[in-house]
């Protein structure tokens, strides 16, 4: 889809690394109109072609398009790194969904969710063969459910030595247990031992909906005319672009926030 307006981005012959693609990729990430402009202007470069960001770029716009079958051809037909793959997987379960939920004419529950999931397997493409749940590894559910059998309240150590063994971030472990913690304790007046021994059985359906809670991306609207509000309301009209972009090619350039700014503003 080529975009409507190339002002931010002339076609010139600047050659970035793939560190500063997959770094402007990121920077644009939240604003689809850019970072379509971005794409269609790097594109014309053959070398880009197949750069891994670039084509995680166009997954992303085809899925903020609700274009999912440019959606599904992307993610089938390239091989991605790990490190692209939960994105990925996320674009592919929730374009299902939504193609499921428009059809029936209502939101999926989880067993709906569950079905779309069994119909439409992950391809090997974004995907390393093991069992997921959610995007997230059947082994990491159970060591974490483990570990809280055994200490429901972790230290920052265990939180980061967690993450790192489940291949999470340190906030989703943090999420994760707060929200397990919170479970627990609407069941008040029920037996500690009988806890412990659910959270060990721990059925998919509830650390699905547990998952959910920590980590689980919202998305928002795209229209298709390309006025995509960006999920940070000013960010774009508070940081120069000229910056920006610089700070791509050389991180160690600052970029500039003007002093008014807020987190509220933000």
């Amino acid at each position: 889809m080529q975009p409507t307006s190339f002002h931010h981005f002339p076609c010139d012959n600047t050659k970035y690394s793939d560190e500063q693609i997959g770094c402007i990729c990121e920077l644009l990430s939240n604003d689809i109109r850019k970072l379509s402009q971005f794409v269609w202007v790097t594109l014309e470069r053959l070398e880009t072609r197949n750069n891994q960001h670039i084509l995680k770029a166009q997954a992303t716009i085809a899925y903020h398009s609700q274009n999912y079958k440019e959606l599904y051809q992307i993610i089938e037909s390239h091989h991605f790194s790990l490190e692209h793959h939960a994105a990925l997987q996320e674009f592919w379960l929730n374009a299902h969904y939504n193609e499921a939920e428009k059809l029936r004419g209502r939101s999926l529950g989880a067993v709906g969710k569950y079905r779309i999931r069994r119909k439409y397997p992950l391809p090997r493409t974004i995907w390393d063969g093991e069992e997921t749940s959610y995007c997230f590894r059947d082994k990491s559910r159970v060591l974490l459910r483990e570990w809280y059998c055994r200490n429901n309240y972790p230290s920052p150590r265990e939180k980061r030595e967690l993450a790192e063994k489940t291949h999470l971030t340190v906030t989703q472990v943090s999420n994760w247990f707060k929200n397990r913690r919170q479970r627990d304790r609407a069941g008040d007046g029920r037996d500690p031992r009988v806890i412990k021994e659910n959270v060990a059985a721990g059925s998919e359906e509830e650390d699905l909906r547990l998952i959910r809670k920590s980590s689980s991306t919202k998305f928002l609207p795209y229209s298709a005319d390309f006025e995509y509000q960006t999920s940070i309301p000013g960010f774009y009209s508070m940081i120069n672009y000229n910056e920006m972009m610089s700070f791509a090619t050389n991180p160690t350039t600052s970029v500039s926030v003007p002093s008014s700014a807020s987190y509220q503003t933000l």
